[in-house]
Order: C-alpha cells, then sequence, then structure tokens
C-alpha cells in the first residue's frame, strides 16, 4: 500500500504535470510500435484517456476489463498476463 505523502508527491511531481494525450498527437501519430491499452470498465479515471490514446496511436489495441478498476493487473491476473502476452507476440512479430 502506498504511504499518503509518497502518493501525494507522486501525484504533484509526476502525473499532474503530464500533458494530455491531444497535446502529443502529432507524436503519437508517428509511433510505429504496437501499444496495448488496458482500463478497467470501473475505472472512471482512466478509461477516457485510454479510448483517447487507442484512436491516436496507429498501431494501439484498448482492451477494456469487465468490472475491472484501475490495478487490473491485481485483480483480473489472467486478464492482464493475456494481454501482455498478445502485446510481446505483436512485438515479436515485428521485422527487426
Amino acid at each position: 500500500e502506498h504511504q499518503p505523502r509518497g502518493l501525494v508527491n507522486t501525484l504533484r511531481e509526476l502525473i499532474a504535470v503530464q500533458p494530455a494525450p491531444d497535446e502529443l498527437a502529432q507524436e503519437l501519430a508517428q509511433m510505429r510500435l504496437p501499444v496495448m491499452l488496458l482500463a478497467g470498465s470501473n475505472d472512471v479515471s482512466s478509461l477516457a484517456p485510454s479510448r483517447v490514446l487507442a484512436d491516436q496511436l496507429p498501431h494501439a489495441t484498448l482492451r477494456v476489463v469487465a468490472n475491472g478498476g484501475h490495478l487490473i493487473n491485481l485483480t483480473h491476473p489472467a486478464e492482464f498476463n493475456q494481454a501482455l502476452t498478445e502485446l510481446c507476440d505483436r512485438a515479436w512479430s515485428l521485422p527487426h
């Protein structure tokens, strides 16, 4: 579990200063690597931005985990591992 002070510092110093996806649209459109976006269907803070990113990234796949929250890697490990395996398979199949 995160200590409150550490969480506040992370939010202030890292997350709050990140540009919005639409500010990065030109850069994101140039990405050529496969991307897997995972969001829980109950994660109100991440689902909408994940959809925006999926639309802006040319090789992105969005996987919405039913009844998942923000920590789907912990609460839905099978779905998380399957998505990660699919991403690795896509990445390894690219020409080197």
